[in-house]
């Protein structure tokens, strides 16, 4: 039995040798965390300039949309999907910056962690 050509349209035939991926602690606690707006940006100036150029790119402590936003603004050209998680009176914190359509995405929401009202102590309280 001859073997079949490979059909050109198959996208596993089109991925790409390797993935470059990034995670990063953004360190965006509102009004907690000193120079945050700056340093958000700066990470967006940053991930927009780097070389090799990211494929993928995960953000932790990304609280607010603004903050998301702006990094996003500075990195379209590279990474032009997103996604921004909300959850929480806060938001999750939680973001992705793809080079690539994302299909499909989801996310384990983790109860709360000390009391809503000691916001300032971040999420590093430990359970009881």
């Amino acid at each position: 039995m001859a073997a079949h050509p490979p059909n050109p349209n198959n996208p596993l035939l089109h991925l790409p040798p390797s993935l470059r991926i990034i995670s990063l602690n953004c360190w965006g606690l509102k009004f907690i965390s000193t120079h945050r707006s700056a340093r958000l940006l700066e990470i967006g100036r940053q991930l927009a300039q780097a070389s090799p150029t990211p494929t993928l790119v995960g953000f932790q402590e990304c609280w607010t949309q603004a903050d998301y936003l702006a990094i996003r603004s500075l990195t379209t050209h590279i990474l032009p999907y997103g996604k921004f998680y909300y959850s929480g009176i806060f938001g999750s914190g939680l973001a992705i910056l793809s080079k690539w359509p994302i299909e499909e995405s989801s996310m384990y929401r983790y109860p709360l962690n000390g009391r809503p009202s000691a916001f300032h102590r971040g999420d590093w309280r430990r359970l009881r």
